[in-house]
């Protein structure tokens, strides 16, 4: 048997400076393609959101951010051909999610833009995953992201980056009538500000449920011939967390951790600043509400990491 070529690395020194711009430019703007856009915005009735995400760096980052548009799936397709195939339940299932929305934040470890590494790993994972889900289940379950997470594990459970690349997230579900659905792995929970009673509603601590960061362990769940690498321990099953969303105006934030951790964590804006804001322009819409939010953040609490925020109001 032959041995293998060892690899060669270019001699990046050696680069001049103009090649390396080249080479940053063109990683940055190929990462970009992951980021949302404003084609990935669905029309949803009695509900109005936004998204952004604000690198620390460059263009691309360790936070990441999806919007699942079902109806960019052909959901009314699926639906008529699940009903002409006699799978009246598949056709319910597949029926619901036109009266919903799925929103995704992530956070990978770093703020460079080669941490945006993993993340173009995990969309294309949640692209192809959705299909699937939506195809044999007629929604996204939560057995999604235990795959999710058991393909990221192998994906970075390597050295050098073994238990260095576990990267939090969160993914719910917003429907027409107020109400979100959302697993947890590792991220910070979702806040909710009533609009009725002039504060961030505290959220009870079985509302809240979370596991470990994706692909930190993987999960008891198999699927197929998934194959796992051996481990020291497994994840539990995600928890199914959900809320209802108190009335008109009332708005739902979820965001990465450059809000609450500056100044090497002695800073928290939302515990110096968030209630305030949102006092300030509760009836604003959704996009000016995500605006003045980064503005205060930048002006106030100048963030140390990327920050992503997705801003959900119920009108």
């Amino acid at each position: 048997m032959t041995a293998s070529p060892k690899r060669s690395h270019p001699d990046y020194g050696a680069w001049d400076r103009n090649r390396l711009i080249v080479e940053l430019t063109n990683f940055s703007d190929k990462a970009s393609l992951i980021l949302p856009r404003k084609r990935d915005y669905p029309k949803l009735d009695g509900i109005d959101f936004r998204i952004a995400i604000v690198p620390y760096e460059g263009k691309v980052s360790g936070d990441y951010a999806a919007i699942v548009n079902f109806h960019q799936y052909r959901i009314r397709e699926y639906v008529d051909e699940a009903a002409k195939a006699g799978n009246s339940a598949l056709a319910e299932a597949l029926e619901k999610n036109i009266d919903r929305v799925g929103i995704l934040i992530a956070d990978a470890p770093g703020h460079r833009m080669t941490d945006s590494v993993p993340n173009i790993f995990l969309h294309g994972a949640l692209k192809m995953g959705i299909e699937y889900e939506l195809t044999h289940n007629g929604q996204i379950t939560r057995n999604l992201f235990e795959r999710l997470n058991n393909a990221y594990h192998n994906f970075t459970n390597i050295e050098p980056y073994r238990g260095r690349l576990g990267t939090t997230l969160i993914y719910g579900e917003i429907m027409k009538d107020g109400r979100f659905r959302y697993i947890c792995a590792g991220h910070p929970p979702p806040i909710i500000f009533s609009y009725s009673q002039n504060r961030i509603i505290i959220l009870p601590e079985d509302r809240k449920k979370a596991s470990t960061p994706l692909g930190f362990l993987p999960s008891r769940f198999k699927a197929g011939m998934e194959r796992v690498e051996p481990t020291f321990a497994f994840k539990e099953k995600y928890a199914v967390n959900e809320l209802q969303l108190l009335g008109r105006n009332d708005i739902l934030l979820l965001y990465t951790d450059g809000l609450i951790d500056q100044k090497s964590g002695s800073r928290n804006f939302v515990d110096a600043r968030l209630e305030d804001v949102f006092r300030d322009c509760k009836k604003a819409s959704a996009k000016d509400i995500l605006k003045t939010l980064i503005l205060e953040v930048q002006s106030t609490h100048p963030p140390e990491d990327d920050l992503t925020l997705a801003v959900i109001k119920k009108l």
